[in-house]
């Protein structure tokens, strides 16, 4: 039975793996967003990109909506919201951060 032979270049040890590019988007995160403390923040994604150059990886975290006396309590929930860091596997450098929205 034929093997399926994968046409991208293999890691080299020196390229981020999965856990160490959350590591990041982690750390990155909490430079920007330091008020939020880290139970308020998820490992939503990651992803490699078809190229194999990037992580992409989302995080989610809960941004709190502003008090509304008119609104009953059950409808003022938090809105989740989710960012995407796209990081360089050879470098481990962040070039991007996006808003993604939906769930």
């Amino acid at each position: 039975m034929p093997t399926a032979v994968s046409k991208a270049a293999p890691a080299t040890d020196e390229a981020l793996d999965a856990k160490r590019a959350v590591k990041v988007a982690w750390d990155y995160f909490h430079t920007l967003f330091n008020n939020l403390p880290s139970s308020d923040v998820s490992v939503e994604e990651v992803e490699l990109s078809s190229d194999r150059q990037h992580w992409l990886v989302t995080l989610s975290f809960e941004e709190p909506r502003r008090k509304r006396p008119d609104l009953p309590t059950f409808l003022q929930v938090p809105r989740q919201k989710f960012k995407v860091f796209k990081i360089e596997r050879e470098s481990g450098r962040v070039v991007s951060m996006k808003m993604r929205n939906g769930g």
